[in-house]
């Protein structure tokens, strides 16, 4: 529901790793990964390590 706090927990934010790189969250969900982020240093390495990964996909760039 718009306006309605989330509370997720640290499980729940790891999940949401890849959707956050490839901006799939909604902004409220962008603004809560994000701030845990800033905090969470196991969460971090988690975001390094998909992104190195996303990196290394090759990419299609036919419609």
């Amino acid at each position: 529901m718009p306006g309605q706090t989330i509370d997720l927990s640290h499980q729940e934010l790891r999940d949401l790793a890849a959707a956050w790189l490839m901006g799939g969250l909604d902004s409220a969900e962008a603004q809560r990964f994000a701030l845990h982020l800033g905090g969470c240093d196991e969460c971090y390495a988690t975001v390094v390590q998909l992104s190195d990964a996303l990196a290394a996909l090759p990419v299609d760039d036919e419609p």
